[in-house]
């Protein structure tokens, strides 16, 4: 998938590496940024490698330049093995984003929601103003990354108040969780804490390898100014469609009759994605692009 920054901004670039299932550290990488003509716009330059081996280098908002197909070269080092991994990415005026939450599948499937609180456990904390450790998860793999927190603070005898989180990294062998926004103060242990997993990876699976790649098949380029009413449809639908298929246990089951109307939907909402769109990207919708029908249409299906 081709990704999309924003014009006039620094590009944060963040690479993740796994060998059977774990994420490597390598001893060391470097980055090369290459234009559509070929020309390298950035030599080959050190990257930050993390502790948790994630690579990490910070582009200069004076070398973002609206542009289409720009290539970054990634070369690391593993096992004193050298490693290449390339990726297009464009400059635009108007970046698509996801703005796509867990409530807006539950309007359309009130099982998810249901799930999410038969998922929900409360346990003992143990921690500080942003992690804690819950005693009563080690025994459970799943990884609750990307989830929402509810912490229950007693702030008297009689009144507590409820801080709400999203937990950004979690341990399943320790059960240690961090989480943002932290906490005026360390949380005490025996506190009550509520955990809820998210759909947000399902969210952005749909939105960054269905709906962007849709849209640029569609319209030439992703990024322009383009109805969020109708991107955000899209990846509600494509989200659930994916969701609906992998609780299919047979033909015309309700799950797999959900999944057929989703993916109905989902391409309906891309039929209504024609003009006004801003395909020169000058900050005005024209009549003649107005008028532009772009007849070209690949759906890409979760199967």
């Amino acid at each position: 998938m081709e990704r999309e920054y924003q014009e006039a901004k620094a590009i944060n670039f963040s690479f993740s590496y796994y060998e059977k299932g774990l994420q490597i550290v390598p001893t060391s990488a470097t980055i090369t940024i290459y234009d559509n003509g070929g020309g390298a716009t950035l030599a080959a330059t050190a990257m930050t490698v993390s502790a948790a081996g994630t690579l990490t280098y910070t582009l200069a908002l004076a070398s973002v330049v609206k542009k289409k197909n720009y290539r970054v070269d990634i070369a690391y080092i593993y096992n004193t093995v050298t490693y290449n991994q390339s990726y297009l990415y464009d400059v635009v005026s108007v970046p698509l984003r996801c703005q796509v939450s867990d409530d807006d599948l539950f309007i359309y499937v009130n099982e998810l929601r249901n799930n999410v609180k038969e998922l929900s456990q409360r346990t003992t904390a143990l921690g500080n103003t942003s992690t804690l450790t819950a005693s009563g998860l080690t025994t459970d793999k799943r990884d609750y990354k990307g989830g929402y927190l509810d912490i229950f603070i007693e702030t008297s005898d009689t009144a507590s108040v409820i801080h709400k989180a999203r937990i950004t990294a979690y341990d399943t062998a320790t059960g240690t969780m961090t989480f943002t926004p932290a906490y005026t103060a360390a949380i005490a242990s025996g506190t009550t804490i509520t955990i809820r997993p998210s759909f947000q990876n399902i969210i952005d699976t749909a939105f960054n390898s269905h709906v962007i790649k849709d849209i640029r098949n569609k319209v030439g380029i992703a990024g322009g100014y383009i109805d969020s009413t109708i991107t955000n449809n899209m990846t509600i639908y494509k989200a659930l469609e994916m969701y609906c298929f992998a609780q299919v246990e047979s033909e015309n089951d309700k799950w797999d009759v959900r999944q057929k109307n989703f993916r109905q939907n989902y391409v309906d909402e891309l039929t209504k994605l024609s003009e006004p769109y801003d395909r020169d990207e000058n900050g005005n919708i024209s009549d003649s692009e107005d008028d532009m029908r772009p007849s070209f249409m690949n759906i890409g299906l979760t199967r």
